[in-house]
């Protein structure tokens, strides 16, 4: 009987532990950006719906990303999608965009000539 009353706080702090997961990956995080406002919640959503769609294949969302701006926003985009990793990239003005999406996982996509 000890052993069922010890078990039972263990699994409610995993379920609390749980919620705390979904609820931080429940939305996107823009950590930077300079793209003006009009066009902001548009390339969030087209991130946002690549990344869903294909859920860990990385390599296919971010193609599906730098397809999707180029033929909205003109070519030369260009996306990069995963976990642990920095940048330093020459873009142009107003065309830049760095978030965080589902906790971890970073999404940059940038323009440049």
């Amino acid at each position: 009987m000890a052993d069922e009353e010890g078990a039972q706080p263990q699994a409610e702090v995993a379920a609390e532990q749980e919620t705390e997961k979904k609820a931080t990956a429940a939305y996107p995080i823009v950590r930077y950006t300079d793209v003006p406002e009009e066009t902001k919640a548009d390339i969030v959503d087209t991130i946002t719906g690549a990344v869903e769609r294909f859920g860990t294949d990385y390599d296919l969302a971010a193609k599906l990303i730098k397809e999707d701006m180029d033929r909205t926003y003109g070519p030369h985009w260009h996306a990069v999608v995963g976990e642990s990793f920095g940048y330093e990239v020459t873009h142009q003005n107003n065309h830049i965009m760095y978030m965080f999406f589902l906790g971890n996982l970073g999404i940059l996509v940038w323009k440049n000539c």
